[in-house]
Order: C-alpha cells, then sequence, then structure tokens
C-alpha cells in the first residue's frame, strides 16, 4: 500500500495543474480566510512521493471486493488554527423546497 501511495505522488509531482491547484489552497498568507497554510501540511515525505493507482490497488485487494476511497492520515507540525470566513459569507438560505438558494 505504502508502494502504491508513494507512486501517486510521484505522479501528482509531475502534474503541473495538481501543483498549480495544491499551491493555490496551501500556500495562503496568514490571513487569509481560505486555503490552508502550507506549514500545516507536515513534513515532506521521505524519498519519493506517494500516489494510489487504481488498477494497482485493485491487484492488492484482489479476491477481497473493491475499494473505493484510500485515505492517507498523517501528522503535521503544530501550527495555529485556520482562518475562517463568517458563517454570513458561506450561509445559503432557502423559502421553500423547491426555490433555489440565494
Amino acid at each position: 500500500m505504502a508502494s502504491l501511495v508513494r507512486q501517486a505522488e510521484a505522479l501528482q509531482a509531475e502534474d503541473s495543474a495538481f501543483r498549480a491547484e495544491a499551491a493555490y489552497w496551501t500556500h495562503r498568507e496568514a490571513d487569509s480566510p481560505d486555503g490552508v497554510p502550507k506549514i500545516a501540511s507536515g513534513p515532506p515525505p521521505h524519498g519519493h512521493g506517494v500516489v494510489s493507482l487504481r488498477a494497482s490497488l485493485d491487484r492488492l485487494f484482489a479476491g477481497l471486493g473493491q475499494p473505493h476511497t484510500l485515505l492517507r492520515i498523517g501528522y503535521g507540525y503544530p501550527t495555529r488554527l485556520t482562518s475562517r470566513r463568517p458563517v454570513e459569507d458561506v450561509l445559503t438560505h432557502r423559502t421553500g423546497p423547491d426555490v433555489p438558494a440565494e
């Protein structure tokens, strides 16, 4: 499993669109109401990156079922809480079940 995750990270590291989106969300200024501060991502992986490849993952679980999600959990550096927008900025209201949100 770890090998597949490393392969996936390597593929993502080569994908300029993925890198641009990740940078957009993770390189925010401290006072930004959106995104995640870079320090919150934790230490970089050792060696090559990690990427979960669908066909390889299916082979790994052959006969045991089909995985739909692989969630990688780890520990990051201690950091401040990320900024949050006021509820009023992100809340939508409906006046009825068939009325679009405002």
